[in-house]
């Protein structure tokens, strides 16, 4: 009779606690910190992303490092057993494979660039300020950088991409978890320039002569940008 009871109570106890997890209250709560949907809605807000953004080119010096191991410019190095820099060798020898964490630290660093440049042309309709233009072309034109990191290394990338008037665009809507299970590779790597040049003429649109900051690019940059390509 004793354990009957006993059972009847942790069967009670446990359709509560069911009950409790599954209510609103227990499964919606209110975040600590800022979300993309309620974060710009200042211009600090914009101007805090924008350095983000920059900063993600800290990591691009292996770019320029690993592109010039690849050509004939530069050998790897090292000692002749080549376990001191088997990557540098990987790519030495244009021998390059998905273990190789120096091209995985490409690929993701070019992304991380690339995307948080897309959450300021996300929400860039949130609010107006003084300068803003300013901000959004430097935006279209880290974008374009990033792109190019990324198609000079990779060939044909996965990318959101949308027609507008005609044309197709990189979509302005930031890379969310799920997205790289259903975004389609561009066509060719003809396409993808395409898509670098046009985010370089919005940038040419917006981007200041000259800027407060040394890192920031001006329209000089973005022009020089599209007559390369």
């Amino acid at each position: 009779m004793k354990v009957y009871k006993f059972k009847i109570i942790i069967t009670l106890f446990s359709v509560f606690f069911i009950y409790v997890a599954c209510s609103d209250d227990f499964v919606e709560i209110t975040p600590k910190f800022a979300n993309a949907d309620s974060f710009f809605n200042k211009q600090e807000d914009f101007e805090r992303t924008l350095i983000g953004a920059y900063d993600a080119l800290q990591p691009m010096f292996w770019n320029v490092m690993l592109a010039e191991i690849a050509s004939d410019n530069t050998v790897a190095g090292g000692d002749p057993s080549k376990i001191d820099g088997p990557d540098t060798h990987s790519i030495d020898n244009m021998e390059p494979n998905d273990r190789n964490l120096l091209l995985r630290n490409i690929w993701q660093w070019s992304y991380v660039g690339l995307n948080r440049a897309n959450y300021i042309l996300e929400f860039q309709n949130n609010i107006e300020f003084e300068g803003k233009e300013n901000i959004i072309g430097q935006a279209y034109f880290l974008r374009a950088y990033f792109t190019f990191e990324l198609i000079k290394w990779f060939g044909n990338i996965p990318l959101i991409t949308d027609i507008d008037s005609g044309k197709l665009l990189i979509l302005n809507r930031r890379i969310k978890p799920g997205d790289e299970y259903t975004m389609n590779r561009i066509k060719d790597i003809p396409t993808g320039y395409s898509l670098i040049e046009a985010d370089l003429i919005e940038a040419i649109k917006r981007v200041d002569e000259t800027q407060n900051y040394e890192y920031e690019i001006g329209k000089g940059a973005a022009q020089q940008g599209k007559l390369i390509l």
